[in-house]
């Protein structure tokens, strides 16, 4: 079968990422002698175009919209009616079946069904399921109890099946790269990412991760995660990756035997992660920086014990400081993230928070993520049903987000101030109010990585672009930060 596939993510505010989700699924299906085209939406000037144009050119069977995400950013931009367009393209100018997925689509499945209704969805892992269902489509054969599969029967209901769980990992192809502009992703600073575990044990109460991969640690095998590395390196030329999980050191001896291997085969790469200070000590930091770790993003969350105890973190504030002293040590480049407003959030958390960036060495930068997006069925969004904030028949897809009532005024200037204080501390509103334009046209401009390098001229812009001022106000009314 003939089969296109359209990745509809064009986030270019924090870094543009390939969509390397698509890639894989792409390799299963060429596996199975399928013909596949992509359309990647990350560099279009003309998504519609670019659309019917592939659809004109290739004349799909299938058609495959894969959803990454459901915000732009850490604001509440909501991407949704960028899909609507890109669904309605399709519709339009082509008689092919629509298959919608990604991890985006699996956090609002019912809701997207509704809103955009496609002939299938698949939830969660579809490295099994979508070539299940594209065989099924081809020899017309049922494909009712395909795992993760969403679809209309006979009375136009939606019948969803429970996701399926992918046990074996290395059993996964190689991305197919050379579907992609890897050459651009390259030379604009992007990142080709190389995942290295599925599902997550962590209890954090608003992620939705769970929904899309299980709570069930899966792994992928040290010496295939390399060779895939290596593959991608013979193939383009491109030495820089992302590890793509959400937390790379979680468990700490698989991180540990992964940039073991990177050490032993002798690659010559350099990448970034995403950590969290669960698991740190020495031996695993002075790895990261062997194997060529670049930049890290610790996520901190708060500096606050008794946040950090209601977000369900598993770890403490001494944790995240002795974790940033670890890397200051050991040379690496890392910024650390918070996100602030949860449950009980004060001006004394607040302050808690501020006392822990100031006390961590050489940080690159602190970003203050504000408010909380709420996603169904976590434990956040059951929180809020028994207070009364929110009821089970809520749509999810306009942008939910919790703040604590206890984040006052009194909270919001303190934060302002400290912000103010300093050129490498931002509220996330503020390191988006140029729309990071500055530091994408310098980190595009030299292929600088990681992009978060030149945080500090951006914020000594905003100063003197604001007299010295922070580009953001507190509207008390909206309890939201503005930018002027």
């Amino acid at each position: 079968m003939k089969i296109l596939f359209i990745s509809t993510n064009r986030q270019t505010k924090v870094h543009r990422v390939a969509p390397a989700g698509v890639l894989y699924l792409a390799s299963a299906l060429i596996q199975r002698n399928h013909t596949i085209k992509l359309v990647d939406l990350m560099f279009s000037t003309d998504p519609s175009s670019d659309i019917v144009n592939a659809i004109s050119e290739f004349n799909p069977d299938v058609t495959c919209i894969s959803v990454r995400n459901v915000n732009k950013t850490t604001q509440d931009t909501n991407i949704i009616p960028d899909v609507d367009i890109t669904v309605e393209t399709v519709k339009k100018h082509s008689h092919s079946q629509i298959i919608i997925g990604g991890s985006g689509f699996s956090l609002l499945p019912e809701e997207l069904m509704e809103r955009l209704n496609p002939d299938f969805g698949i939830i969660g892992e579809a490295d099994n399921s979508l070539p299940a269902l594209i065989n099924s489509l081809e020899h017309k054969s049922d494909y009712r109890r395909i795992p993760g599969l969403i679809h209309r029967d006979k009375k136009g209901t939606l019948a969803i099946n429970p996701p399926g769980i992918v046990t074996d990992l290395d059993g996964i192809p190689f991305q197919s790269i050379e579907l992609i502009d890897y050459y651009k992703y390259n030379k604009k600073a992007g990142y080709i990412g190389i995942f290295t575990r599925k599902g997550c044990p962590q209890k954090c109460i608003y992620c939705a991760e769970a929904q899309i991969s299980g709570k069930n640690m899966r792994l992928r095998s040290p010496g295939r995660i390399v060779d895939e590395i290596e593959y991608i390196i013979d193939k383009t030329g491109i030495t820089y990756f992302d590890f793509s999980d959400t937390l790379f050191n979680v468990p700490r001896k698989h991180a540990i035997d992964v940039c073991r291997e990177i050490v032993r085969r002798n690659v010559k790469i350099q990448f970034e992660v995403e950590l969290n200070p669960i698991g740190q000590d020495a031996e695993i930091v002075e790895l990261l920086k062997v194997a060529g770790c670049n930049g890290l993003t610790l996520t901190a969350d708060s500096g606050s014990d008794r946040m950090l105890q209601k977000l369900q973190k598993g770890y403490t504030a001494n944790d995240i400081l002795d974790a940033a002293r670890l890397y200051a040590k050991f040379k690496i480049r890392y910024v650390i993230c918070f996100l602030l407003g949860g449950p009980g959030e004060n001006l004394e958390s607040i302050e808690d928070s501020i006392t822990l960036v100031e006390s961590c060495p050489k940080m690159t930068a602190v970003l203050f993520g504000f408010s909380i997006r709420v996603f169904k069925n976590t434990r956040l969004s059951n929180m809020m049903i028994d207070q009364g904030l929110a009821n089970k028949n809520d749509n999810y897809l306009n942008p939910k987000m919790y703040l604590a009532d206890s984040f006052d005024d009194r909270c919001a200037e303190r934060l302002l101030t400290a912000c103010n204080e300093r050129l490498n501390f931002f509220i996330s509103e503020q390191a988006f109010c140029l729309n990071s334009k500055v530091i994408r046209f310098l980190s595009n401009s030299s292929n600088t990585r990681p992009p978060w390098k030149y945080i500090k001229f951006l914020g000594l812009i905003l100063k003197i672009r604001n007299f010295g001022k922070s580009p953001l106000y507190w509207d008390s009314q909206a309890r939201s930060f503005k930018c002027k």
